[in-house]
């Protein structure tokens, strides 16, 4: 859970400086809880969503554990931990729209052990070669990497999230061998690469492109770029998506709904790229793989005040895609409850 403050002027925040800022009245949510919600709402009855965490014996808990059984989530394996807050993040945002957060390290979420993420092991096993996995940052990564391990053991596709200071951690062989998706933004992938943030966005997807094909040449790769779109990389190639228009209301928790698109059309059956188009707008292109849909769902997102677009449903993605001029394959719109 979480709050959002906008700052006064674009300047970026000095060490000592003190500042004013406006709350303002949207609300943020820990990035599993983003990604797993539309995979819950979209995917419905098809698929069993069954989110591995900690929460406080607090309100933001109590809140956040009520709105996932509510979109369909099996919350049993959300453990309640007295006397520890629920993880909390404050969002701030400069007047021109980019910003960032902090989050509370000293949360219930810091408490996911391995030996707790074990706990699923026979609920997984039930699902072997059906099913799949996300690890996001709220949980330390000793705890993500035993889940990773699990997929691979039961043979899950396995996905995940980092931030831009884990880059120790998404470099060691053994988590990107364990991966078959990392979802990146691109001020992640920069830090990734080890790149300075002079070098260009093509400089940098180059050097990501190296690294994976020599330790994990089977590792899909998506890249969000904001206003630029996204860049999906498999098979040794890198192929771009351009955004796909909204009237943005809040574009925080978007590329956290890129990634749970990917998810969902990984569960559909759609391919991660297409045919490598040199389209210049999202319009120009049907809506035919998962880079192609996870563009259109964050798009949807944006439209939403809150981390969590909570009123968006298939039927709301569909009308989205009409404004936007997107055309929507057969098994995109036969996902989307559409012939």
């Amino acid at each position: 859970m979480g709050a959002f403050l906008e700052l006064e002027g674009n300047r970026t925040l000095g060490r000592e400086e003190s500042r004013a800022v406006r709350r303002l009245p949207f609300r943020d949510f820990c990035k599993l809880h983003i990604i797993l919600h539309y995979v819950a709402v979209l995917l419905g009855k098809r698929v069993s969503v069954l989110p591995i965490g900690k929460v406080g014996d607090d309100a933001e808990g109590r809140d956040a554990r009520a709105l996932m059984a509510k979109a369909g989530m099996d919350v049993s394996l959300v453990a309640v931990e007295r006397g520890v807050p629920t993880l909390f993040s404050w969002c701030f945002l400069y007047p021109d729209g980019t910003g960032g957060n902090l989050t509370t390290a000293d949360s219930a979420s810091s408490l996911v052990t391995p030996a707790f993420i074990s706990r699923a092991r026979a609920r997984l096993a039930k699902h072997r070669e059906r099913g799949v996995i996300v690890t996001t940052p709220e949980v330390p990564p000793a705890a993500r990497l035993t889940l990773l391990r699990l997929g691979s053991r039961f043979g899950f596709f396995r996905a995940a999230a980092l931030t831009s200071a884990e880059t120790d951690f998404a470099r060691r062989p053994e988590v990107l061998r364990n991966l078959d998706l990392l979802a990146l933004n691109e001020d992640e992938a920069r830090a990734l690469a080890g790149a300075s943030s002079g070098r260009d966005l093509a400089g940098v997807l180059q050097a990501l492109g190296r690294m994976v094909s020599r330790l994990n040449p089977a590792l899909r790769l998506s890249v969000t770029a904001g206003a630029r779109g996204a860049f999906g990389f498999a098979g040794g190639r890198w192929e771009h998506v351009p955004a796909c228009p909204a009237r943005a209301v809040n574009t925080a928790g978007a590329g956290d709904a890129h990634l749970a698109g990917l998810i969902i059309a990984r569960a559909a059956g759609l391919p991660f790229l297409g045919e490598a188009r040199g389209s210049r707008r999202f319009a120009d292109r049907p809506v035919t793989n998962a880079m192609d849909f996870a563009g259109l769902l964050a798009s949807c997102k944006t439209t939403g005040k809150d981390t969590i677009h909570l009123s968006l449903d298939a039927r709301a993605l569909r009308a989205h895609a009409a404004t936007a001029g997107a055309r929507l394959s057969p098994a995109v719109a036969w996902m989307l409850g559409t012939k």
